[in-house]
């Protein structure tokens, strides 16, 4: 499996571990091989996902579009620069 891909999910800026540790595999529908895993949280884990994008989209909504702009176009840069080890 991709080392850059892993089974947590990532809120609020920090990675969360599934409460029970379950996890529900993702396959590559072409070989059938397991790529990754998508962590099965508990509601409490999706409310405070959910709680967190909402406050992250408030704050996102109040910066001017072309620094968003900028923001993303380096998002991209990255991006590109690391196409190898993302793909």
């Amino acid at each position: 499996m991709n080392p850059f891909l892993c089974g947590d999910a990532f809120i609020q800026g920090t990675w969360i571990s599934p409460v029970e540790g379950a996890s529900i595999p993702i396959t590559n529908p072409s070989s059938g091989t397991q790529i990754s895993s998508c962590p099965m949280l508990s509601s409490e884990q999706v409310q405070e996902a959910i709680d967190s994008a909402e406050k992250a989209f408030l704050s996102w909504s109040t910066v001017p579009a072309p620094k968003r702009g900028d923001l993303l176009m380096a998002w991209y840069d990255l991006i590109i620069a690391h196409l190898e080890e993302l793909a």
